[in-house]
């Protein structure tokens, strides 16, 4: 009865029964819960609708509004470093993947962070495997595969830049033209030519980043706020699976097909 009453008294102010609050921080001056003229918003309570029952704000407080009509959609704009943190209902996988199959912006960068991985798994873990073959010492395969985590990283700064300036796709592809100068050279270097190795993994890694700043940039600014959180759980699953794929499957081409042939096929 009491629950009844509460949502008695949410319909009858104008406020919104199914949308919920779920956490507010702390104020801007870090004296208190944020507050409006009229009461503060606290943890449980319900937010305001469009139609009426939000109190104005006065200082610090914060600008609720609605942006769709779905029950559990809102905007929240802060003057301020706090936040406010909205339930959202999970979305199946498949529902989430057809979504942004439908979406060609999202779905290209969803692909090229996944192909990017599988390329850049499939030769990473099995060029130690290639320079065994011929006893390199693991102090100089350790190296290489350095060089190669070196350049996963650390000109990601500067590829973000380059996405900002030329844009996603364009440096998505220039990712891909790394990584496939990144296969020829690794996959013609002898298992003993550590330098040519050394640059190849490199590269590998130069253009995984590539594809990874670039595409996930295109996937998260082309969907909705409302299913970002889920697109990014997809988009994570599709990768590694990717990724596990290569990873298989490249130890059987070596086997049978050589270390060349891998880096050709990918």
């Amino acid at each position: 009865s009491g629950d009844m009453g509460s949502r008695g008294r949410a319909q009858g102010s104008g406020v919104a029964p199914g949308l919920r609050l779920v956490e507010a921080s702390r104020g801007v001056r870090g004296d208190g819960p944020l507050a409006s003229s009229h009461e503060t918003w606290r943890r449980g309570q319900h937010a305001p609708s469009s139609a009426g029952g939000m109190p104005p704000s006065k200082g610090k407080g914060p600008a609720i509004s609605w942006v769709r009509p779905a029950p559990t959609v809102a905007r929240v704009t802060w003057r301020g470093p706090s936040f406010v943190q909205w339930r959202q209902p999970a979305l199946p996988v498949r529902e989430v993947l057809a979504l942004l199959r439908a979406n060609p912006r999202a779905w290209l960068g969803l692909v090229s962070v996944a192909t990017g991985h599988l390329a850049m798994v499939s030769i990473m873990v099995m060029t130690p495997v290639h320079m065994q073959h011929v006893d390199v010492s693991l102090r100089v395969i350790g190296l290489v595969i350095s060089v190669h985590v070196a350049g996963m990283y650390a000109l990601s700064p500067i590829i973000g830049r380059l996405a900002d300036r030329v844009g996603r796709p364009r440096t998505i592809q220039l990712a891909v033209a790394v990584l496939l100068a990144a296969a020829a050279i690794a996959g013609t270097a002898a298992p003993d030519d550590s330098v040519q190795l050394g640059v190849g993994l490199f590269l590998l890694g130069v253009g995984w980043s590539g594809t990874l700043i670039g595409g996930s940039t295109l996937l998260s600014e082309s969907i909705p706020v409302s299913i970002k959180a889920s697109a990014q759980g997809a988009n994570d699953l599709v990768m590694n699976l990717a990724a596990a794929a290569g990873g298989a499957l490249a130890g059987v081409i070596i086997a049978t097909l050589g270390y060349g042939r891998l880096c050709a096929l990918v």
